[in-house]
């Protein structure tokens, strides 16, 4: 391990043990640490090994004698002990992803430091301010803005991990302005969201670097019915990223559940990237899916979907190219069993250049409270145009949970990967492994720590991954 990681992971661990005598506050630690052996072949059939670590702390602060008022920040290690380039977002190696002061009441909630704002836009992170009002029951206002971080990642745009050509880099960060209006009733939920970005404080026209906006609602007209619809628009290009809208049906016991919708999408892009200028295609889809409990313990579903390219404009008169595909998928989950979990699926997607199919299985069995084991396997088959005649890839795998005591929890897990190549009279295969090690440890003042079962740590939204 290089000498930085070992300090910041030092750092860490002291941290969490630094802030436990500390008197008159309340406080709540969650260090989570996941580390991986991984090893694959490129294009040149190149053997690439890494050993990624990442190590991630939360923390919660309260108690400073003002209602209401309290300090979070999140906090990550991200490094490869091989030192190679195997892995990616290892570079910085030190992020902050959170730091903010918050105070909280029935009315307002004011937040002031990195934080960030979710919407129909997506992740859009800053350093600044947020206000969140409830005038009345239902209604909800919010305002934020500062400098703004890249989409997806917490750094700015003048780091150059973001864009590693460093010219095409704006010199000054972003200023990120927004404004959220919602509104909920049982009947319907709405919210309208504005955002505007630009990368100098001028004001100027040729600064902006991009002007959104979207709206998105649910109304629930009938019992079990549910009705949706999202727009996404770009002001600064006068044009639609994306429309959607699907209706939902569910039975008031539970048994059944179907869905059935439309969508729209163009890739947007900030107005200071130079990828805009290619003009990006748009595609239009339908989509299905039905879910059904015939027999308690036991939920099977499927789902479809239709897609199309719009015309891009681009003559290929030499390749005859297709312009719309299709995919679909059916499984099932079975739960009847005491302590045994078994489940099952099957996908098949027909498109251009990147068709595949197969299937995947998973049993998991626990052993008592705090012990559980996941087998996994699955088979896919790809036949990659333009590149490779077929490639074959059976997985198959471990995973083990452990809770010894409360606030800690332990997993570990093996994945290996078999491939085969196939090409114009010859084959070659060849076998990768991953190794994963995991360790989650949570306390604090009254912290609500539980052990959870290992049957909820492998629901993939609660569990380590």
């Amino acid at each position: 391990m290089r000498p930085s990681a070992m300090a910041v992971v030092g750092a860490l661990v002291g941290s969490a043990c630094v802030v436990a005598p500390l008197a008159g506050q309340g406080y709540q630690l969650r260090l989570d640490t996941r580390f991986q052996s991984v090893s694959f072949h490129d294009v040149n059939d190149q053997q690439i090994r890494g050993a990624p670590l990442v190590s991630t702390l939360d923390a919660a602060f309260w108690g400073f004698g003002l209602r209401g008022v309290s300090i979070r920040t999140r906090s990550r290690l991200g490094t490869d002990l091989l030192d190679t380039t195997a892995w990616p977002g290892t570079e910085p190696t030190i992020q902050l992803v959170e730091a903010y002061g918050e105070y909280a009441s029935r009315l307002v909630t004011a937040q002031v430091g990195r934080t960030h704002n979710v919407s129909r836009l997506g992740y859009t992170g800053f350093d600044g301010a947020r206000v969140n009002v409830r005038p009345w029951r239902g209604l909800r206002a919010s305002a934020y803005g500062g400098w703004g971080l890249a989409r997806a990642v917490p750094l700015p745009l003048t780091s150059p991990a973001i864009n590693p050509l460093n010219e095409f880099v704006p010199t000054d960060r972003q200023i990120v302005l927004g404004l959220v209006l919602g509104w909920s009733t049982p009947k319907v939920d709405a919210n309208v969201v504005w955002q505007r970005e630009q990368v100098s404080s001028d004001g100027s026209a040729s600064a902006l670097a991009g002007l959104r906006g979207a709206a998105d609602v649910a109304v629930r007209p009938f019992r079990g019915w549910t009705v949706t619809g999202a727009a996404e628009f770009d002001f600064a290009r006068y044009e639609a990223n994306g429309l959607d809208g699907q209706v939902t049906y569910r039975d008031a016991q539970g048994r059944f559940q179907l869905t059935g919708g439309a969508r729209f999408y163009k890739p947007y892009f900030d107005l200071w990237t130079i990828w805009g200028v290619f003009s990006p295609t748009p595609f239009s889809a339908g989509f299905g899916t039905a879910r059904v409990t015939p027999l308690r313990g036991l939920e099977l579903w499927t789902t479809g979907e239709t897609y199309k390219f719009w015309d891009s404009g681009v003559a290929a008169p030499l390749a005859v190219v297709k312009d719309d595909g299709w995919r679909w998928s059916v499984g099932g989950t079975f739960t009847r069993m005491r302590r045994v979990t078994l489940g099952a699926g099957y996908h098949v997607e027909a498109t251009n250049g990147a068709s595949s199919l197969g299937f995947d299985a998973k049993g998991a069995y626990s052993l008592f409270r705090s012990l559980s084991l996941e087998v996994v396997g699955g088979y896919r088959l790809r036949p990659l145009e333009y590149r490779i005649n077929d490639s074959k890839v059976w997985n198959y795998g471990l995973r083990v949970d452990w809770l010894p005591v409360n606030g800690v929890i332990v997993n570990a897990g093996a994945v290996r990967y078999d491939q085969r190549l196939a090409r114009e009279g010859t084959g070659q295969s060849f076998g990768d492994w991953r190794f994963h090690l995991g360790l989650t440890l949570s306390y604090g003042s009254g912290a609500d720590t539980p052990s959870l079962h290992p049957a909820i740590l492998r629901i993939p939204e609660r569990r380590p991954q």
